[in-house]
């Protein structure tokens, strides 16, 4: 490779290391900075404005993700479209956070959108990876512009809920919420795109509201502490759902919901070496970590190994049936063996007892697909948890396909080119 291509895919890099940093830092300083208001008095026009502010706002995210992944159709240069790429991913951060400060109750509409800004992102941060040693494809240019017309399809909705809701927004109604509501329980589907998964199926289950933290900070203090050790409470975030804890000097942060779980978790830490352990030792500490902190959860999935860090997804599994709606993702370095980042939300959610049992698959269900294996699953679809048969299956590419007990299809995953990964179990 020559000086001037080593030069230049050094910051085509650098463009994807900048754009997950941006998506992160956006998230959390929005979720530690948001607070809401009160609601008495003069203060109720204030946050109706917040909230139309919010709208407005959206709107302007969405401008710009369309606007730059149609740049990424037309250009013909890799560090070009790199650029583009992590603007698209850090307005899709951006976007998420103002859906979530929306006091909407449609959820399975707002966790659509917000499925979308997480997916998009990722897929940003895998071509930006990409086009540091490869270009785009054909396909990918044809997906990139069904995801630019899906971010049309939502600018319309959106613009559509400011001119309905203008004249009330306008007026400080006392049921603002109950307009907003109205909106997206109205919305239309408007996502054009192939469903898209990064690392493994349901890895971004739906989280149901978690309760404040009533856990106090010490008690608290005993189980951050088993993540990375020693532990430091700086605070809560700015829902109440959390209580935050940095680590060793900084270097790191721990999240701890309300009823003690560990709900996230992450490290900063030197990645850059030969990788000195293998995928299974990866596994086990990642199922030996989960059981130190009381997490009743089996390693399920794989993705392929991405600067280092091997990420494993683990879901309980009760009568050979994965809990998807109970997912935990975990970050395991093969350069240190460590356990780096856990994200356990969706536990931490929606855990909780369940008596599950599936007959096995009828052997006619599999007529018509490439199937390569098969599993029991409970997964998420809108606010229902559905007992399926997981069916993966090789169709030009991987995917997954989910049937209900009369083989009806649920849902449909397409693994994003170069993440593949494999089932553990």
């Amino acid at each position: 490779m020559s000086v001037n291509n080593a030069i230049k895919n050094h910051y085509i890099t650098f463009f994807a290391i900048l754009a997950v940093f941006s998506i992160v830092a956006a998230m959390y300083f929005a979720m530690l900075a948001f607070q809401p208001l009160p609601v008495e008095g003069n203060q109720q026009l204030e946050l109706t404005n917040s909230y139309r502010e919010k709208l407005y706002e959206s709107v302007d995210c969405l401008n710009n993700i369309e606007s730059n992944l149609g740049k990424v159709t037309t250009s013909h240069d890799r560090q070009m479209q790199s650029q583009l790429l992590a603007k698209v991913a850090v307005e899709s951060g951006n976007l998420s956070v103002n859906i979530s400060t929306l006091p909407v109750e449609s959820s399975e509409n707002v966790n659509s959108i917000e499925k979308y800004c997480n997916q998009l992102q990722q897929y940003c941060i895998s071509l930006i990876r990409r086009l540091s040693t490869d270009k785009l494809d054909s396909k990918d240019i044809e997906t990139i512009g069904k995801v630019q017309q899906t971010s049309g399809n939502i600018k319309k909705f959106f613009k559509d809920a400011i001119d309905g809701d203008s004249k009330a927004l306008q007026d400080g109604t006392d049921d603002v919420s109950t307009l907003l509501d109205d909106s997206f329980a109205n919305m239309e589907e408007v996502f054009t795109y192939e469903k898209l998964i990064y690392d493994g199926p349901f890895s971004d289950s739906i989280n149901e509201d978690v309760a404040k933290v009533t856990i106090d900070p010490d008690s608290a203090s005993d189980i951050a502490k088993r993540v990375f050790g020693e532990a430091t409470f700086i605070g809560k975030t700015g829902d109440g759902q959390y209580l935050i804890f940095s680590v060793r000097n900084g270097m790191g942060r721990v999240l701890i919901a309300t009823d003690g779980k560990v709900a996230e978790a992450e490290m900063q830490i030197d990645q850059q070496g030969k990788a000195k352990f293998d995928t299974k030792h990866c596994i086990n500490q990642a199922e030996k970590k989960m059981a130190e902190l009381s997490m009743d959860v089996k390693a399920i999935w794989v993705s392929r190994e991405q600067d280092n860090i091997v990420y494993v997804n683990l879901a309980p599994v009760q009568n050979d049936v994965i809990i998807y709606p109970d997912i935990v993702k975990v970050a395991v370095s093969n350069v240190s063996g460590e356990v780096v980042g856990i994200e356990a939300r969706s536990y931490v959610a929606n855990h909780k007892e369940r008596n599950v049992m599936l007959a096995e698959m009828p052997e006619s269900f599999k007529n018509g697909y490439n199937v390569k294996s098969v599993r029991k699953a409970l997964v998420q679809k809108g606010e229902k948890e559905i007992l399926c048969y997981q069916l993966e299956c090789d169709n030009n590419g991987q995917y997954f396909v989910y049937l209900d007990k009369k083989g009806h299809e649920v849902e449909i995953f397409k693994v994003v080119k170069g993440t593949e990964g494999y089932i553990v179990m």
